[in-house]
C-alpha cells in the first residue's frame, strides 16, 4: 500500500507507545471494489492492534471512532469497512463505534466480508 498514493496510514498510540496500525483509502478509485455502489465522497478504513494485551480494553472501538469522526468532518459523506462476518470481535467494535451491517459479500479477493457503514 505504500505506492498507492490514495492511502493514508497512521500507527496508533496509547500512552506515546504504538499499539495499532489503521488506513483509509478511497474506494471508489478501485474498480470492482465492494464499495463502488456506496456514495461519494466516501472513506474504507482497515486497521489491526498489534499488541494482544490491548485486545478487549475497548481501545479498538475508540480508535475507530475517533478517526470516523475526523474523515467525516473533513467531508467524507460516510466511512466503511469490511470485517470478515466471523470476527466478531470487530464487527462489535465497530457496532460500539457507530457503524452499521447491510450486506454481505464472498469477495474474490478477500473472501467473505461483512460489509458496514458509518454516516455520524
Amino acid at each position: 500500500d505504500f505506492d498507492e498514493t490514495d492511502f493514508r496510514m497512521w500507527l496508533v498510540l496509547h500512552d506515546d507507545e504504538p499499539f495499532a496500525y489503521m488506513q483509509d483509502y478511497d474506494p471508489h478509485l478501485y474498480p470492482g471494489h465492494h464499495f463502488e455502489d456506496r456514495p461519494s465522497p466516501a472513506r474504507g478504513i482497515d486497521q489491526f492492534i498489534g499488541r494482544p494485551e490491548m485486545i478487549g480494553c475497548g481501545h479498538g472501538q475508540a480508535f475507530i471512532r475517533q478517526r470516523t469522526a475526523e474523515l467525516l468532518a473533513e467531508g467524507a459523506a460516510l466511512v466503511v469497512t469490511d470485517p470478515h462476518p466471523a470476527n466478531l470481535r470487530a464487527v462489535r467494535a465497530y457496532q460500539r463505534a457507530g457503524f452499521t451491517a447491510y450486506g454481505e459479500r464472498n469477495s474474490p479477493q478477500w473472501g467473505p466480508v461483512l460489509l458496514m457503514s458509518c454516516t455520524s
